[in-house]
């Protein structure tokens, strides 16, 4: 019991997001008093300011056996903030807050068998990137009991923000790429189908050098890989003007 009580509130703040209109989130629990951990995925569909859909924990649930999925379904406001109320849930009764910036407190109560005796929670959805991170307390009779936090996200592709086209003059050119995702980068490399020398230096936005420009547009490919294994690529070409008509221009690295 005392490690998925705050997951089940990470799922629940979850069915606010707005984002899209279904979605997957999956993440970790972790009791962070006890060392214990587990998984959570939330199925999560919005349609007429209602949040659909279900929470499913791994792990052992009130000491017991990995229980069936959970199923919700209540409104949201059109301004992405107000409270709500569960009440009869395997876990207990849920009162909660949440604010149009993702800011969530939830208390849950008359857990059945007793304990524990209060919960509570504190979290932050970030709409955009589709994330959300908790911690949480647990309190039997004599006070704190335990602690614990839990993340979720939906699983996406980085995506990169840099240019298609670099105008230079000249044989050597370079470009800035900015990448964003909701998980931490692992891995970014360039290379060139087209000979040209390649390097990447800097940390997010990071910095692509190209030399060995010989043609009159010379393709690099920029790929970033996310912590959960996904991989975005886009193609930029480089493109000297001193082999045709007009003079060489530096596009806005930022600009798709």
């Amino acid at each position: 019991m005392k490690t998925t009580l705050g997951i089940l509130m990470a799922g629940m703040a979850l069915l606010l997001a707005p984002s899209a209109r279904s979605a997957v989130y999956t993440g970790t629990w972790k009791n962070t008093t006890f060392g214990s951990s587990g998984a959570l995925k939330i199925d999560l569909t919005l349609k007429n300011n209602r949040a659909k859909g279900s929470l499913d924990l791994g792990g052992n649930v009130f000491g017991g056996i990995d229980p069936p999925a959970i199923p919700f379904d209540f409104p949201f406001n059109p301004n992405k903030s107000g409270n709500f109320k569960i009440n009869g849930t395997v876990l207990g009764n849920f009162a909660g807050t949440y604010s149009k910036n993702g800011d969530l407190t939830v208390t849950i109560t008359k857990t059945p068998g007793g304990f524990p005796k209060e919960t509570r929670i504190d979290g932050k959805l970030d709409l955009k990137l589709q994330t959300f991170k908790a911690s949480y307390e647990i309190d039997d009779n004599a006070g704190l009991f335990a602690e614990g936090t839990a993340e979720a996200h939906v699983h996406k592709k980085p995506v990169i923000k840099a240019p298609s086209q670099v105008k230079i003059t000249g044989k050597t050119g370079e470009v800035s790429a900015k990448v964003v995702s909701n998980t931490k980068i692992k891995n970014v490399k360039a290379s060139s189908p087209d000979g040209a020398t390649v390097q990447v230096s800097g940390n997010n936005p990071y910095l692509i050098k190209a030399g060995k420009l010989n043609k009159p547009e010379n393709r690099v490919i920029f790929s970033a890989t996310n912590a959960d294994g996904l991989t975005q690529t886009k193609t930029i070409r480089f493109i000297r003007t001193d082999l045709k008509s007009g003079a060489g221009v530096l596009l806005d690295p930022m600009r798709d």
